[in-house]
């Protein structure tokens, strides 16, 4: 299934369930394994991420996480490839996940070679320059591929425009501003932004996810509640992993249920 088929399929019906996790964590085995079991309980699409040394927005559990991953020699070239197979053996969508800085090092032509070719549908850059978007964003669709669009929590109004202009597949519109895995009280504040972002799309009708500090059913149901299309947890799903398969398993099921009518 792809992308845009996921979201048609649950639209006005429940948000689209994503998790993150970065590639070959906790080792390449357990990864896929994990993965699998994440759709059997209810998972919907994979976010994968991709090893990088600029990682920003990412708080204390993915960062850690990540460092493992590189500490343990993955290369981006070696996530890539973990991520295709995780994707293929799952049956659900996914997309990769990358900070510039890794991209401009790898080169764009040449990542988007990769993901291609390792059946990876999108890419999702969140720090990528605003005026490096318009001209990536072009080589990802004309290798049918899905630049995701990610709109920070205090972008102006003409960088969304052009993030919006640009993005397929779903707008990942942030929480909050600052990094990941924050413990703060979701508001219904971020249905005001969603609900402008969703105007500034205008005819294209992007989905919106919403992701940053999503940790318990209750968030997912305030996004539900609010009419979000998509739902993104990473620090929570990475705590859960940490524990192991069954936890896995038990937190994906809660949070889809939550959301699930």
């Amino acid at each position: 299934m792809r992308i845009n088929e996921l979201f048609n399929k649950y639209k006005n019906r429940k948000p689209v369930l994503i998790g993150y996790l970065p590639a070959g964590y906790p080792t390449i085995h357990k990864f896929t394994r994990y993965v699998k079991e994440a759709v059997k309980a209810g998972l919907d699409c994979i976010e994968i991420g991709i090893p990088s040394k600029n990682s920003n927005l990412d708080g204390r559990v993915i960062s850690r996480a990540m460092a493992s991953v590189i500490k343990r020699g993955i290369s981006p070239e070696k996530a890539i490839s973990i991520a295709g197979n995780a994707i293929s053996h799952s049956g659900i969508p996914g997309i990769s996940m990358f900070y510039y800085s890794t991209v401009k090092e790898m080169g764009i032509t040449h990542t988007l070679s990769l993901l291609k070719n390792h059946g990876v549908e999108g890419i999702l850059v969140p720090n990528i320059p605003i005026d490096k978007w318009y001209s990536y964003a072009s080589a990802a669709v004309s290798m049918d591929l899905k630049p995701i669009g990610f709109i920070g929590a205090k972008m102006n109004d003409n960088d969304i425009q052009l993030i919006v202009s640009k993005a397929q597949g779903f707008l990942y519109l942030q929480a909050y501003e600052g990094i990941t895995g924050e413990k703060i009280t979701l508001s219904h504040d971020i249905m005001s932004r969603m609900e402008k972002v969703k105007r500034m799309c205008g005819e294209r009708s992007l989905p919106i996810a919403v992701g940053f500090g999503i940790k318990s059913k209750e968030d997912a149901l305030l996004l539900r509640d609010i009419g979000a299309d998509g739902i993104i947890i990473g620090t929570a799903l990475i705590e859960a992993l940490e524990g192991g398969i069954t936890e896995v398993s038990d937190f994906i099921s809660v949070m889809s249920e939550a959301i699930t009518d």
